[in-house]
């Protein structure tokens, strides 16, 4: 049993297999998730923004982002806006305080960098952790296979250690150990289209 878009009128709404309107045929085109319960990504007049599937499309955002799609894995929204990027809950809260010019996720690890100018920052997923976009270079060092590498930023001449269960930095005394670090070299990857990173 799925539920389908339908149109009307050339505008474009969601019916329940069982017949049932969920979102109304008032928008100029939706994006529909498996889940019928989660709000869908609705366009109008050329913007998106989150809608209800509550039988009267009710939205819960502004009609605001050029573009929007759903990361399943993450259970978020994806947002575009003049080029930025930036997370969307399914409460329609965007998740950064600011829009970065580039995201890579990298879920395997657990967490985002995102870059805002030319300013790096993190987001750990599991730990809800933000480290916010104040940092100059990221790196990583790899340690046994299967386990997270340690990551390391730096500010200026600061060096920290993320200690994401503890939702802290660890300033490192010796900078040393900061040259050994291989430069984190995949903050978007070349073979990722522009508009994923």
């Amino acid at each position: 049993m799925f539920e389908d878009t339908f149109e009307e009128n050339g505008r474009v709404g969601l019916r329940s297999c069982e017949g049932e309107n969920l979102v109304p045929a008032i928008y100029d085109d939706l994006l529909y998730n498996s889940d019928p319960s989660q709000p869908l990504p609705a366009r109008r007049a050329n913007r998106w923004g989150l809608v209800l599937p509550d039988g009267k499309g009710t939205p819960i955002t502004g009609f605001d982002f050029d573009n929007m799609f759903f990361v399943n894995r993450l259970n978020l929204f994806r947002v575009f806006v003049d080029g930025k990027k930036n997370l969307l809950t399914l409460e329609g809260k965007l998740l950064f305080p600011y829009w970065a010019s580039a995201m890579e996720i990298r879920e395997e690890l657990d967490y985002m960098s995102l870059t805002v100018g030319d300013k790096l920052g993190l987001f750990f997923f599991s730990e809800k952790y933000f480290i916010p976009a104040e940092y100059d270079e990221m790196r990583t060092a790899r340690g046994v296979e299967d386990a997270s590498p340690d990551i390391y930023i730096r500010q200026g001449v600061r060096v920290f250690r993320v200690v994401e269960s503890e939702k802290r930095l660890e300033e490192l005394k010796e900078l040393s150990a900061w040259e050994a670090l291989a430069p984190d070299e995949d903050i978007c990857p070349v073979d990722v289209p522009v508009d994923f990173c």
